[in-house]
């Protein structure tokens, strides 16, 4: 009896301290499923007929979440599929979904799996580089079979270019196009401060010492989420003034603009939110940022392999984004087949963000397959890098 009773008792004991841990961190983080569901709403404040979407993705009922915005002009069954960067969410490009449903197909945005209004299963952190992998992978599948979409066009940004390619490398046939916006991970590791202890040195002390921290907290997979739900008030402070710190902001005429109030309180809700996905930083890439499997020579590999099967392939990159655009570039040169690199001028690493509307520009020459009708001047809003930003 006694066994049978502590049985009983433990899951439920764990179940209970579960729960009570939640309602401790949503005070202490003030944040909440309900508060997370408000702030993508504001985010999408002006943004007609966009459907909010749980698409569940198996048997236990995990569910990943979308934002859903018709086309204007159907012109193509495959929709385009949006997949944001590391500490983003399905919302960030609310200053895109509009604009971009002019491409003539359904825009959908996804939480990653795993992070935002998603469901969080375990995530494998202790199973390497692959395991990591085919968690995204496998579930992003899930989902588009769920969604009966037979093929997709995949626009990634950062980490979420990192997934899109993996996913076209491993399911080439449902990807119509592939964009890489600023993707991270592609170079191999290169020497510097970061990687090289003799460099490293030769930094001022405080600055060396900040960057041992850093690397200490990296390699015991400790995430700017976690820092923000430890430090609860002073977290939400903290997102507010990254956003003022880090999103530059465009004066182009037309430019739907994100109020910061709302990006902040938008990514404050993410990173509050109880971890998983997040995980894929330190199990992924080295301090520093560097893929611990790079995506590039294994990009050029699979598409090799592939042939005539493999889907067209564009890199788009900020004017000033600290993603080395170089290593697209490369990537591009060697892949032929009319790979094509362009500068989206007047922004940074978060291009949708800081200049929707240029961005936009780009995109929609891109999908459109660079058709000179769709936007007229559209090259004196961006650049192509092998012609237009010199890249070393």
């Amino acid at each position: 009896f006694g066994s049978s009773f502590l049985g009983f008792l433990c899951p439920s004991c764990w179940a209970i301290l579960g729960m009570a841990w939640n309602v401790v961190r949503s005070c202490w983080t003030n944040s909440s499923d309900e508060k997370l569901a408000d702030a993508e709403k504001a985010m999408l404040r002006g943004v007609q007929g966009v459907v909010a979407h749980d698409v569940t993705i198996d048997s236990s009922g995990n569910t990943v979440h979308s934002l859903r915005l018709p086309a204007i002009s159907v012109q193509s069954t495959h929709p385009l599929v949006l997949v944001h960067g590391f500490g983003m969410g399905a919302a960030s490009w609310s200053g895109s979904l509009e604009a971009l449903s002019g491409c003539g197909r359904d825009v959908v945005s996804i939480d990653w799996p795993g992070s935002g209004r998603s469901t969080r299963p375990s995530f494998p952190l202790r199973g390497g580089v692959e395991a990591c992998e085919s968690f995204f992978v496998e579930r992003i599948e899930a989902w588009r079979q769920a969604c009966g979409f037979e093929r997709m066009v995949l626009l990634g940004h950062s980490f979420g270019g990192y997934f899109s390619a993996l996913y076209a490398m491993t399911y080439p046939q449902h990807v119509e196009k592939l964009i890489l916006a600023s993707p991270v991970g592609l170079g191999e590791k290169k020497d510097g401060p970061l990687t090289v202890p003799a460099l490293r040195k030769k930094l001022p002390w405080r600055r060396r010492a900040l960057v041992n921290f850093i690397e200490m907290m990296w390699t015991r997979h400790w995430t700017p989420q976690a820092a923000v739900r430890t430090l609860g008030p002073c977290g939400r402070r903290l997102v507010r003034l990254f956003v003022r710190r880090r999103f530059q902001r465009s004066q182009h005429a037309g430019t739907r603009e994100l109020h910061d109030e709302a990006i902040a309180e938008y990514m404050h809700q993410l990173f509050a939110q109880p971890g998983c996905a997040e995980n894929c930083l330190g199990a992924l890439l080295d301090f520093g940022g560097w893929a611990k499997a790079p995506l590039g020579p294994r990009l050029l590999q699979r598409f090799e392999e592939l042939g005539s099967a493999a889907p067209p392939v564009t890199f788009l990159y900020g004017e000033h984004d600290w993603m080395d655009a170089s290593e697209g570039q490369k990537v591009a040169d060697a892949m032929g087949r009319e790979t094509r690199v362009f500068i989206v001028r007047g922004s940074g690493h978060q291009m949708f963000v800081e200049n929707p509307s240029t961005f936009n520009t780009a995109a929609l020459h891109v999908l459109k397959d660079g058709d000179g009708d769709v936007h007229e001047g559209a090259f004196h809003l961006f650049g192509s890098a092998q012609a237009d930003k010199p890249l070393s």
